[in-house]
């Protein structure tokens, strides 16, 4: 009886040993520890069985034939009840399953993992699916992460630290406080770096990604998924694609469906091809059960096709009565637009003689007899955002316009010029299809023809615009930037100064140049293990 203990005692540090490797990314020696472990009849062995397989599952990469699989949920819940040591190895495998389940989107399977691991122990871990699952029902909910922080703090558990870190991250973006929920991001991949774990990076790393985009960074984003999606084996590719792909990423032949009709949202838009854009949009929105990514998912054909019927929450933002930032970071899907102008001015203003709406440019060929005007460059800004104003709020009072224009008090000594030139060229770009009346102190647009224009307020800032040169070439001068742009190269500079500062890309002098190269110094690229 003795020696048989002493055997289990080994058994369990061997096991763990393995697993310890196994969470660094090390699954090499997996295959002869499951040999090994498949000559043992006892509950040990075979618990330890299904949590090896767990682990190389997701490090294996992709391919045909995979050779292993995460455990049976059914299995573990007939094994649960054994003694605590076995107790405690299933609910390593009930962790993995969950995560599964997770990446899957599986609320059910998730369901099914949680109730196995209530019976088998491990609180912290069973705490963090459960966290999980509530963000999958609603993403503005509250959660005790205090106490699952706690929880791996006393345990000393590096993966479920950084696990609570990343989903504080995600509540935090759920309740609407982006700044906060990017810091807490990137403190999650900073840790995940610094235990070399690779399933935390990916998931703290993927996490950064999404909290970028919202944040109306897709660029970062982009880079981020692509990265990742180099080295991450198949198990993070739905979440992670449909990342990259809604932030403007194209198809390099890793993305899975629903991202796969997100690309071909576009491609059906620029064909004006109604029969696929439909089709897109349904395919796209398979993600609408989980609730962080049903209302982007909503969004898409609201903001692409400007004859869709347009969901409450955007209501506001389609009319131009609240945050000129694009919902969702969805600016990112004109990235790729063939015509360089319309990636610069992501956001249009379709006006007709009824009413007028916003949506995103790559919309533009949907628009049957609907004039386009040029898309303006900056020196128009000022001007289109003049008719903006106008189209999207109505007729207002000139002082009061004035105000929101140009955001200081008009005082007629100093501000009639500039005022009037503006009104001559509001005048002059609408020519044919609206004219601008001014009585009694009022102004209005009357429209003779639908037309359609950029709204530049919208309009990312210079910033963005240069992280896309940058994400394009690897590397950029100020003045090489500036002239891909059309931007004065002191905005350049200035810019480009402002992303190093932020950790957004780094500097190197040639000569007596500095050229400038993408790197979020929070993200760095994982490693194939």
């Amino acid at each position: 009886m003795l020696a048989s203990r002493i055997d289990l005692t080994t058994l369990h540090h061997r096991g763990q040993e393995w697993y310890r490797e196994g969470a660094r990314g090390r699954v090499q020696g997996h295959a002869s520890a499951l040999a090994w472990l498949g000559q043992r009849t006892d509950p040990l062995a075979a618990a330890w069985r299904m949590v090896l397989e767990g682990q190389a599952w997701f490090a294996q990469p992709s391919g045909p034939g995979l050779p292993y699989e995460v455990g049976d949920v059914g299995e573990v819940a007939r094994r649960a009840g054994a003694d605590p040591q076995v107790g405690e190895v299933l609910g390593l495998a009930c962790a993995l399953g969950a995560r599964d389940a997770l990446l899957r989107f599986d609320a059910a399977g998730l369901d099914a993992w949680i109730e196995v691991h209530r019976r088998v122990g491990a609180e912290g871990r069973r705490a963090a699916s459960e966290a999980w699952r509530r963000w999958l029902d609603d993403h503005g909910a509250s959660f005790d992460l205090d106490g699952l922080a706690a929880s791996a703090r006393d345990a000393q558990d590096a993966e479920l630290a950084i696990e609570a870190t990343v989903l504080r991250a995600l509540f935090a973006a759920g309740r609407g406080d982006l700044e906060e929920s990017v810091k807490i991001a990137r403190r999650a991949s900073r840790m995940a770096r610094t235990e070399a774990l690779p399933q935390p990076q990916y998931l703290a790393n993927l996490v950064l990604a999404r909290l970028r985009r919202l944040a109306g960074r897709p660029h970062l984003s982009v880079h981020i998924l692509s990265a990742l999606l180099r080295v991450a084996p198949r198990a993070w590719w739905l979440w992670m694609s449909w990342e990259r792909a809604i932030a403007g990423g194209d198809d390099e032949g890793w993305s899975a469906e629903p991202a796969r009709a997100v690309i071909a949202l576009g491609r059906a838009a620029a064909r004006a091809d109604r029969p696929r854009l439909e089709a897109a949009l349904e395919a796209a929105g398979a993600l609408a059960h989980v609730s962080a990514f049903a209302p982007e998912s909503a969004a898409l054909g609201a903001l692409i096709d400007p004859d869709r019927p347009v969901p409450p929450d955007l209501e506001a933002w389609v009319e131009g009565r609240e945050s000129d930032r694009t919902p969702y970071g969805l600016h990112g899907l004109c990235s790729h637009h063939p015509d360089p102008a319309l990636t610069g001015e992501p956001v249009w203003v379709v006006v007709g003689p009824e009413r007028a709406r916003r949506f995103l440019a790559i919309g533009l060929p949907l628009l049957s007899d609907v004039e386009a005007l040029d898309p303006g460059r900056r020196r128009r800004g000022r001007t289109d955002a003049a008719i903006a104003e106008l189209a999207l709020r109505g007729d207002a009072e000139e002082e009061a316009f004035f105000t929101r224009l140009y955001g200081f008090p008009y005082q007629a000594s100093v501000h009639r010029g500039a005022r009037d030139t503006l009104y001559h060229r509001v005048r002059d770009r609408v020519s044919g299809c609206a004219t601008l009346r001014r009585e009694e102190g009022r102004l209005g647009l009357d429209v003779a023809r639908a037309f359609a224009f950029p709204d530049p307020r919208c309009a990312p800032p210079p910033e963005n615009a240069i992280l896309a040169i940058l994400a394009r070439e690897g590397a950029s001068t100020a003045k090489q930037a500036a002239d891909a742009l059309g931007l004065p190269v002191r905005t350049a500079q200035h810019a480009l100064k402002a992303l190093a500062s932020d950790g957004f890309c780094r500097v190197e002098k040639v000569g007596r140049q500095l050229r400038y190269h993408v790197e979020d110094t929070t993200f760095v690229e994982p490693t194939q293990q």
